[in-house]
């Protein structure tokens, strides 16, 4: 893996990425709430930035899951999107992508939605790579780490079950 630096290991917070972008009036739909397109392409350019800053590489997203809206996000808001590894593998990691919606005018911010998106660090020959492992510093980024387990658990079985 010539080109690329790889530490034996790194701490959550040396690769946690926020993004800010305000929704604008052409991504929104006729009712003004933003097009989840749209919002999928910031939390995917958030969980790259993320997991690039760990594995100090290229990486390439191979799954999202359980992406949960709590409000919506309308035109002329600003959407921050924050983002932590929760878990590492040997080539991959799942990133936890929390998105908040404020309404500058009015000081005001909400939880609009968590996801998680998997990706897998990749070489310039688009072969994977060892990640450095993940130092957990707290109880809180314990459980988050015991809970990407159980979905990637729970991923491989499904995928497992739709092959067959």
């Amino acid at each position: 893996m010539e080109g690329f630096y790889r530490m034996d290991s790194k701490k959550v917070s040396e690769s946690c990425t926020e993004i800010a972008q305000f929704m604008l009036p052409g991504m929104a739909n006729p009712l003004g709430s933003i097009h989840g397109g749209e919002i999928m392409k910031m939390l995917d350019n958030t969980a790259v930035v993320c997991g690039m800053r760990h594995c100090n590489g290229p990486v390439v997203t191979i799954s999202v899951d359980n992406i949960n809206f709590f409000v919506p996000i309308y035109s002329g808001e600003l959407a921050v999107s924050e983002a932590s590894v929760v878990y590492v593998g040997k080539t991959s990691m799942e990133i936890e992508i929390q998105m908040y919606v404020e309404n500058i005018v009015m000081a005001t911010r909400k939880l609009a939605l968590i996801a998680y998106f998997s990706i897998v660090a990749i070489d310039s020959d688009f072969k994977p790579f060892e990640v450095p492992r993940l130092e957990l510093s707290n109880e809180t980024e314990e459980k988050k780490f015991a809970a990407a387990e159980k979905r990637l658990k729970q991923r491989k079985t499904r995928l497992l079950n739709e092959s067959k």
